[in-house]
């Protein structure tokens, strides 16, 4: 008799479902090390308005206006890969609240200041996923629009690409620089700011950056 005269056991129900299910797992944390480490990560960085300390979402004037900006960063320490720090912009420039509709673009934010800046650890699928779509909106930039995709939506869909979550309030940003202003009362745009993500993500440990 030989290995295959013997007969087989016979599986226990929901043998091969569970099987199946430990495949995934283990394919989804591929990339991992055993100590639980990745070389693979997502960096999130908020340039907050003016100082970084006020809490504004708005500094300056219509002519001089500063909104702040969010930008990411997708990096493999293992093989030294990297997107390099991008933000999404629009082409032509908005002038709010005249004009919040242009032609997107992403551009290279490697001089850009921060004020607070967080890593998120990946894993294989996760990273690919990211990447997958940032090369798309390299490829094909969405439609920039101030109320509705801007900058932190953009970067915010980057995140969920990796499978990351940050809960965002939509603030009125107003022609003033700060809540209780009169100008506040007519918002040069209804949405998400990089005011508001700025403090979701140091609520949700963020770390402060060196301008």
């Amino acid at each position: 008799m030989n290995a295959t005269d013997c007969p087989r056991r016979p599986r226990p129900p929901g043998y091969f479902r569970t099987a199946a299910a430990i495949g995934i797992c283990l394919v989804a944390l591929r990339g991992f090390a055993a100590d639980g480490e990745t070389s693979k990560h997502l960096r999130l960085f908020v340039d907050l308005p003016g100082d970084g300390r006020s809490g504004s979402i708005f500094t300056g004037n219509l002519v001089r206006r500063d909104f702040g900006h969010v930008f990411v960063e997708l990096l493999d320490t293992g093989t030294g890969h990297t997107t390099g720090r991008l933000g999404f912009y629009p082409k032509n420039g908005v002038f709010p609240p005249f004009e919040s509709l242009d032609h997107g673009e992403l551009r290279k934010d490697y001089r850009r200041a921060y004020d607070v800046w967080k890593e998120y650890p990946l894993s294989d699928r996760q990273y690919a996923a990211a990447l997958q779509f940032i090369e798309a909106s390299t490829n094909e930039p969405p439609r920039f629009d101030l109320d509705h995709y801007n900058c932190v939506d953009w970067a915010l869909d980057v995140l969920e690409r990796a499978g990351q979550e940050l809960a965002v309030e939509t603030r009125d940003v107003g022609l003033g620089s700060g809540a209780g202003n009169p100008l506040n009362t007519k918002p040069l745009w209804r949405g998400l700011c990089p005011a508001a993500l700025g403090d979701a993500l140091i609520k949700a440990g963020g770390l402060p950056g060196a301008p």
